[in-house]
């Protein structure tokens, strides 16, 4: 009878957490299930619930946002979130092409800020500015 009774526990503990034991292997949301699973487990959907999460998978889609103003009008600013690969395809690009052109806009932005610097340098060589406002000015280009 005590045999029995064990054996009843252990399968029984094995069904009531097999979300978790299934998360485990896949390692999908394993605290998540594991949480669901020991508080919520005991009602049917809970347990359904449980064994959903486990079994599906997390799809982490990078999203890059376009900006697409084609207006004069400063106030209309559209954004639109698409996953990466299908915005460059939309666009006619490869990845390794909108990469070249990100480091290139770098490259410029990085150019601006070295340009504006020496202008800056310029107007404090001639005693234009104060080294205090050389400095705040410097600190918020670098800051951009």
């Amino acid at each position: 009878m005590i045999e029995f009774l064990t054996t009843y526990i252990i399968l029984s503990s094995i069904f009531y957490f097999l979300p978790f034991i299934i998360s485990l292997f896949t390692g999908n949301r394993t605290l998540a299930v594991f949480i669901i699973n020991l508080f919520l487990g005991w009602t049917f959907i809970g347990w359904i619930w449980a064994l959903f999460c486990a079994l599906s998978s997390e799809d982490k889609k990078e999203t890059i946002i376009i900006n697409n103003n084609i207006s004069n009008d400063k106030t209309i600013n559209p954004i639109i979130t698409q996953p990466v690969m299908e915005s460059l395809i939309h666009n006619g690009t490869t990845k390794e092409q909108f990469d070249k052109q990100k480091k290139l806009e770098n490259i410029q932005s990085h150019q601006d800020k070295i340009s504006q610097i020496q202008q800056l340098k310029s107007l404090f060589d001639s005693g234009i500015l104060t080294q205090e406002e050389f400095d705040q000015q410097k600190k918020r280009i670098l800051a951009h």
